[in-house]
């Protein structure tokens, strides 16, 4: 079977800020990425934030994260962002979405972090596409049998 490689960050609080806690990738694509990975603006006291999921372009990347509450960090209402970067070319050979669901941190974990990349099943490319993944709609249109 064959492998996607997707980098992994981890985004948070330090010194009271949001910012990229570790990155398996370029340290300034980490930087650039971080405010997208953050609430906008203060939440209001009385809303309870709920994890979520996300996925968006991002340069020449796709990125899937899940944003937590971040009940450990030194100021109400900020967020913990777990986030898999794959190569913008590769993301549609994902086999199972659920696999990176999966190992996305629902919280900050109590031990520091640090990012590594890791390895998700991916769909070969078929051989009577000439060597490039086909687009979703010559998928469709060409017989696979």
């Amino acid at each position: 079977m064959e492998e996607l490689t997707a980098e992994e960050a981890f985004f948070g609080e330090e010194n009271r800020a949001h910012t990229a806690l570790s990155v398996s990738c370029d340290r300034e694509f980490g930087k650039r990425l971080a405010h997208l990975l953050d609430l906008p603006g203060q939440a209001p006291p009385s809303l309870i934030l709920q994890s979520s999921l996300s996925g968006f372009a991002f340069e020449d990347t796709y990125v899937i994260a899940r944003i937590s509450p971040d009940d450990k960090a030194a100021r109400p209402g900020m967020v913990f962002s777990h986030a898999f970067i794959f190569p913008e070319k590769t993301i549609s050979r994902l086999n199972d979405i659920g696999s990176i669901f999966r190992a996305l941190y629902t919280e900050r974990p109590p031990e520091e972090i640090h990012a590594v990349s890791k390895s998700f099943p991916a769909t070969p490319i078929p051989k009577h596409f000439g060597g490039k993944f086909p687009s979703l709609v010559d998928a469709l249109l060409t017989s696979t049998g």
